[in-house]
């Protein structure tokens, strides 16, 4: 069984993320308590855990001024994958959970076709030794398969350092020195 926070909860060290269009940003974790924050400049996923699941609330990074919050009946969040998995293991949420988009500038409900009830599924499909992107090697790598059909790649101390998926990628492109990881999460009323 492997351990999955090491990998999604980055230690801070920043870097650069590439699209294919050659737009990048700038990528590192922000933690606090036994939550963290996966920036994305200022933009961010918000992530915590307790000893059986790693879970998910807020995200303001889907762009067009609006971010969304899933969350289980009753819990800020929703769990979305377990902490421990084995390689070849999938797994879904025991209970479904609300996916809701928002407004930054006021924090109103949206429509948007992400809104709704699901449940979170994934897949740990592998871990690699090692894997490189853009002439940058990580060391120690999960790979996550999640049910929507997107490939998440997290190294260990790093955080989310690959994602691909039918509809578009992303990769490390250079790291940064340590003074230079100073990006800090957006605020507004959505946290």
């Amino acid at each position: 069984m492997i351990d999955l926070l090491p990998y999604l909860a980055g230690d801070g060290r920043a870097y650069m993320v590439r699209h294919p269009g050659g737009a990048q940003e700038k990528f590192r974790t922000v933690r606090g308590g036994s939550g963290w924050r996966q920036l994305k400049n200022n933009q961010w996923e918000e992530f915590w855990h307790d000893d059986s699941y790693i879970w998910r609330g807020v995200d303001t990074s889907p762009g067009d001024g609006q971010y969304y919050r899933q969350f289980e009946d009753g819990q800020t969040g929703a769990r979305w994958c377990p902490r421990w998995m084995a390689v070849g293991q999938g797994w879904e949420s025991p209970v479904e959970h609300t996916v809701q988009t928002y407004r930054k500038d006021n924090c109103q409900p949206v429509d948007h076709h992400r809104n709704g009830r699901t449940r979170n599924g994934l897949r740990l499909a592998a871990r690699h030794v090692r894997m490189t992107w853009n002439g940058v090697t990580v060391e120690d790598v999960v790979e996550l398969r999640t049910h929507t059909g997107e490939g998440m790649f997290f190294g260990r101390g790093w955080g989310l350092v690959a994602w691909s998926a039918a509809w578009g990628e992303s990769a490390i492109a250079h790291v940064l020195p340590a003074h230079e990881a100073d990006n800090v999460p957006e605020k507004g009323c959505f946290g």
